[in-house]
């Protein structure tokens, strides 16, 4: 995902200077959080800590990082059909 997010960005972007705007910002979040949910995963799997606590803290970042996900998608969705929220 970082890379395919790197690859649009760059492709996306024009010119010498980059200007990081709010969907550079919500693709690397959602990034981060789909990290975040493989680690606490992880956690979860290797009975670390309280499991309980683990696998709430799992299904939230799984479910925030799938939603950051969708909406980055249909941002570049509506950039390949013409409007561009860039």
């Amino acid at each position: 995902m970082f890379f395919w997010s790197t690859f649009m960005t760059s492709i996306l972007q024009t010119g010498y200077y980059f200007k990081a705007g709010p969907w550079y910002y919500l693709r690397n979040i959602s990034n981060l959080s789909l990290i975040l949910t493989i680690i606490s995963a992880t956690l979860y799997t290797a009975d670390f800590w309280k499991k309980e606590q683990i696998y709430e803290i799992a299904l939230g970042t799984f479910i925030i990082s799938m939603s950051l996900l969708f909406i980055s998608n249909m941002s570049w969705i509506s950039m390949i059909l013409g409007i561009t929220p860039y």
